[in-house]
């Protein structure tokens, strides 16, 4: 009886623990993605979202956008900052490296989300998935006790890199990696299962040819000997599979499903480098976990704890699931990826870090269970009798006290990793709410498609902005990108001897696309000339539940007196165009303008100083943007100036603004008027 509730028990902590780490990381994300106009990581989540978009609109890859990309990123070049970044577009633009990620979204997409909507829905879905997966592999290995334990620890502890908080293709590949192996470990290897776990993996991110492969290797060591029909048939069609999805780029160019091996972005480092480089990392991450358990010697002795009180049989599969784990981070360590050593290894960490710091929590769960079973058989014992010989003083009693100084070993340990998790949590939430967190707007595309002809070409001059308009419209237009032509053989024949390169597209010097007004955050305006205050106008938003005050005070020359001021009131939910309502013509050079809102509350998103601008912003007009932190008198303003010739350096042609709300701004370009005759 003892023994079914102490099993029932050691189960209802593991689900409170699973509930625990899915409500943490869940409500992570979920947060994150509640705060941000854009998903998170723009640069990795249009990357992807664009391969999804490419299934509807240019599966073939031979709409001409994704045609001049292919001839600018695959043409070899010397340089290597160059070379760097069409290998970088290649990889981003045209390898179809995660098409079951790419479908999942075309499907969310087709049931009527936007592709924001999908892809955030995929990061929710993601985590849970994620959460389940580690769960479960954690309870097939160590048991829902020990496992219990570790979930609870690591719940608010995150890797190096992606890790398991930022859900992209390759640690969901890793998800379904776990609940395979998981289901392998019990005794759940039927062909259909592992088959289709190995084409769930590899068409989710190229890691899943490791991940498969060690699932091959995990299927033969498991499998009872002599092994029957099925078996040889399943290793021989997963093998057969793996081959063929790893080598089917090499075929087939369109769409680009290979890497192949990249032509353009040869390394020239010697295997000895990228060994000692992948070490190096392999080393931190190590040397991060042990410095947890107070050292190498002490988490040494902890983990062969662990490992020593597996049960014989079911030591087996445990030692070679954790030899194969470590075998599989060997493997990364030979893995070149020029400029991010490591980012293998980082991946193929996780699962062997999960096994070790399990080992822990299951000498901390049986620690625990000898501890609730002892202590009822001593409460009758006085503190002196803990030091006669029948006790302390005593082979038992030193045994029991060992076993008291490994628990609280084990405790401050898990007490430090849980600190450090939430030091990294409070750090790191603020930057990654706030990381290019950027307005990007919609109708942008839109103008560029009334706007051009099919044979016009279109210079992005940053990848965000390109994966964007390429998702919402722009595939059919050519596409000229700055990294992989500007300084090369290319940039004459593409850029200042282009006849069809009509519009370019950058971000907007506002960085964000609006300046945030607020308690701390002001915005300054300057002109040589005065100020028109009568046709002064702001385009706000009030993202409040609450109205708000905007502060206007204008200067009459560089000093600091101002000559009389006046305020507004912004209602709360409210979007659009303001005029200022001067009291009257008061002679201003220089305008100040704050809040009393909290921050990310109130948002200038343009500025019109008279009633013929078109645009948000008043482009080639002089007129200068102070941006500045009223509290932190020391921090260096942001100067801003709306110039076209700024925006596109590399094009000396007559070029105006068409359309510029949010972080990009779409320009119209004369292909038979140099600049230099309009100035």
């Amino acid at each position: 009886m003892g023994i079914i509730i102490k099993r029932q028990f050691s189960i209802a902590f593991f689900c409170l623990c699973l509930v625990f780490f899915l409500i943490v990381r869940v409500g992570f994300i979920s947060t994150v993605i509640e705060e941000r106009n854009l998903p998170i990581e723009p640069d990795d989540s249009y990357g992807y979202i664009l391969k999804a978009a490419q299934i509807d609109g240019c599966f073939l890859q031979q709409c001409r956008a994704l045609e001049s990309l292919r001839k600018q990123t695959t043409k070899p070049v010397a340089d290597p900052t160059i070379a760097d970044g069409r290998y970088r577009e290649y990889h981003r633009t045209l390898f179809q490296y995660h098409p079951l990620h790419s479908f999942i979204l075309y499907v969310l997409k087709g049931s009527g989300m936007s592709w924001e909507v999908a892809y955030n829905s995929v990061q929710v879905a993601g985590a849970v998935l994620i959460g389940i997966s580690v769960g479960y592999f954690l309870l097939t290995v160590w048991g829902p006790g020990a496992a219990g334990i570790t979930l609870a620890v690591l719940s608010i502890t995150f890797f190096r890199g992606h890790g398991l908080h930022t859900i992209v293709p390759s640690n969901l590949t890793l998800a379904i990696a776990f609940s395979l192996w998981a289901a392998m470990l019990r005794g759940k290897n039927h062909p259909a299962l592992v088959i289709g776990g190995i084409i769930a993996m590899l068409t989710m991110h190229p890691i899943g040819i490791i991940y498969c492969g060690v699932t091959l290797a995990l299927y033969a060591i498991w499998l009872p000997r002599p092994w029957e029909g099925k078996s040889w048939k399943c290793l021989i069609a997963g093998g057969a599979i793996l081959a063929l999805w790893s080598t089917l780029g090499l075929f087939i160019s369109y769409p680009a499903l290979s890497i192949k091996p990249y032509p353009n972005w040869a390394s020239d480092q010697s295997i000895t480098v990228v060994l000692l480089e992948n070490l190096k990392v392999a080393y931190e991450l190590f040397q991060g976990l042990v410095n947890n358990f107070g050292g190498r010697f002490s988490f040494a002795l902890v983990v062969v704890l662990g490992f020593l009180a597996i049960p014989k049989g079911r030591r087996f599969p445990i030692y070679t699931l954790t030899a194969v784990m470590a075998g599989m981070v060997c493997l990364g360590l030979l893995h070149n990826y020029q400029n991010y050593f490591g980012a293998a290894v980082m991946r193929l960490w996780i699962p062997l870090n999960l096994i070790l710091v399990g080992a822990v929590g299951y000498v901390a769960w049986k620690l625990a269970e000898l501890a609730l079973t002892n202590l009822p058989k001593l409460h009758h014992l006085q503190i002196r009798d803990y030091f006669n010989n029948r006790h302390l003083v005593s082979m038992r009693g030193w045994v029991i006290a060992a076993m008291f100084a490994i628990g609280l070993l084990i405790a401050q340990s898990f007490v430090a990793m849980a600190l450090n998790g939430v030091s990294f949590l409070v750090w790191y939430a603020p930057i990654i709410k706030r990381a290019d967190n950027i307005y990007l707007d919609p109708e942008q595309p839109k103008t560029l498609l009334r706007s051009s002809e099919s044979n016009h070409d279109v210079f992005y001059r940053d990848e965000v902005r390109l994966y964007y308009y390429l998702i919402y419209g722009a595939l059919d237009r050519g596409a000229v990108y700055r990294r992989a032509v500007v300084g090369s053989e290319l940039e004459k024949k593409l850029i200042t001897g282009n006849p069809n390169l009509r519009f370019a597209v950058g971000a907007n010097p506002t960085l964000y696309g609006y300046f945030d007004i607020g308690k701390k955050l002001s915005l300054e305006i300057r002109d040589s000339s005065e100020f028109n205050l009568r046709s002064l106008s702001f385009f706000i938003e009030n993202k409040g539940k609450e109205n708000y005050s905007l502060a206007l005070k204008p200067f009459a020359e560089e000093a600091d007196q101002w000559t009389g001021g006046w305020s507004i009131t912004v209602p709360a939910g409210s979007r659009g165009w303001v005029a200022m309502d001067s009291p009257g013509n008061i002679p201003a050079k220089r305008i100040h303008i704050s809040s009393d809102a909290p921050y990310n509350i109130i948002r200038v998103f343009g500025v019109k100083t008279n009633s013929e601008q078109k645009t948000y912003w008043p482009w080639d007009s002089g007129i200068e943007f102070r941006y500045f932190n009223r509290r932190k008198k020391n921090e260096e303003a942001r100067n801003i100036l709306f110039s076209t010739a700024d925006m596109i350096p590399e094009i000396h042609k007559k070029a105006v603004v068409i359309a510029d709300l949010g972080a990009s701004t779409l320009i119209k370009i004369d292909p038979d008027r140099d600049a230099s005759h309009d100035r």
